[in-house]
């Protein structure tokens, strides 16, 4: 059923946009699954596929038009020492990711578990907050937090996503912290822990 919804979904998509390339729009499609929470390297994708960048940014916007995928742009004050540009992607419905991997066993078996559930807290906290205002942040030396939810520098949510709840705070928060103190942050556990927030109580 969700190869026969997938097909339907996309060859709609593909027609009604006019992609001349379907084979090269689906091979994209089935990379981004596979990179689903990583930061979108729109050279490096053209060059995968064989097409050029602005192929790349049109296939970009067919698939965000379409609902099927959502780009998280990044969080900054600092231009020197945090990303400005690329942002992150992630998947509006697991199941078109899924299939298009073609993943479908038990998530306890799985290796990507950390992807799904961070897809998962993108679509819940997409509910919750005005998209325009959900980030993320990540500086030049990799220190990284998933989610900020802000309509300013000064103050808002910052959300950091792990499979288990960490015994002591990431590194990553407390450098986020010391950069913008007037936050709140919330670590977002799969693991039920009290020191952290469930990811079904989120």
């Amino acid at each position: 059923m969700l190869k026969e919804l997938k097909n339907a979904f996309l060859k709609k998509d593909i027609d009604e946009a006019g992609i001349a390339n379907p084979d090269k729009f689906y091979a994209l499609l089935v990379i981004l699954a596979g990179q689903t929470g990583s930061l979108v390297n729109r050279n490096e994708l053209a060059n995968t596929i064989g097409v050029d960048n602005k192929t790349i940014d049109k296939y970009l916007y067919v698939l965000q038009n379409c609902f099927h995928i959502g780009l998280v742009k990044p969080f900054y004050n600092n231009q020197r020492k945090e990303l400005t540009k690329m942002p992150k992607l992630f998947f509006k419905d697991s199941g078109m990711r899924n299939i298009a991997l073609n993943r479908l066993f038990d998530f306890r078996d799985r290796e990507d578990k950390g992807q799904l559930i961070e897809n998962y807290v993108f679509n819940r906290i997409s509910e919750i907050y005005d998209k325009e205002l959900i980030r993320f942040w990540r500086t030049t030396d990799k220190q990284e937090v998933d989610f900020v939810v802000s309509a300013s520098n000064n103050e808002g949510l910052a959300f950091e996503v792990k499979l288990k709840c960490p015994g002591t705070k990431p590194a990553s928060n407390t450098k986020f912290l010391e950069s913008y103190p007037g936050f709140q942050f919330r670590i977002i556990s799969y693991q039920t822990d009290k020191k952290c927030t469930w990811i079904l109580k989120l």
